[in-house]
């Protein structure tokens, strides 16, 4: 069933969102002549990119396609929390903004190497990562039974269905996830 209107709310997480990730169109708009065609869209190890792709994928395709990504995520969340009659968890006010975080950071890590033939790839994505790892890691376990219950009305995960062993296992999860934020922040030193 479609819900007739979202609230205020949700619209401005939205907007705001998808502006976040259509964003640095601006900046590849702005260098767009000192842009090479084709430029790296994929870097294996050691910073080498290893795939490309047309300019225009490059500098329109990447902020489109995951600004309708994220679109499509928030919409289908809010609206399994309207349908629980539950709140918004600080867990995904904090997981909204992963995919626009993701889109910046990779846009300009893409720029940066197409304008100065290198860039510090790996550091930087492990950077991105180890701190988004504990960044939820931290959250996951602060989340109460019945906003899990209501994140996971599409089974996005398995979970208990009692209330004690969840806590059990979503502090575990919260710990490792915490744990492999500090091994990829530590694995940058030795990128």
């Amino acid at each position: 069933m479609i819900k007739s209107a979202m609230t205020k709310e949700t619209k401005r997480i939205l907007i705001f969102s998808v502006l976040a990730c259509l964003a640095p169109i601006v900046l590849g708009v702005a260098v767009w002549d000192r842009l090479p065609d084709p430029m790296p869209i994929h870097w294996g190890f050691g910073d080498e990119p290893n795939n490309w792709g047309p300019k225009w994928l490059a500098v329109f395709g990447l902020p489109v396609f995951t600004a309708v990504i994220d679109a499509v995520c928030i919409i289908l969340q809010e609206r399994a929390l309207e349908d629980a009659g539950e709140g918004r968890p600080m867990f995904l006010k904090v997981m909204y903004w992963f995919i626009p975080v993701i889109t910046i950071v990779v846009y300009l890590a893409m720029l940066g190497y197409s304008l100065n033939g290198s860039f510090p790839v790996g550091k930087t994505v492990l950077t991105l990562v180890g701190a988004m790892f504990v960044l939820a890691g931290n959250y996951l376990p602060k989340m109460s039974w019945s906003e899990a219950k209501a994140v996971n009305k599409y089974k996005t995960w398995p979970r208990p269905t009692d209330e004690a062993s969840w806590r059990t296992y979503n502090r575990g999860i919260g710990y490792l996830m915490v744990a492999l934020g500090f091994v990829a922040l530590i694995g940058v030193f030795f990128v």
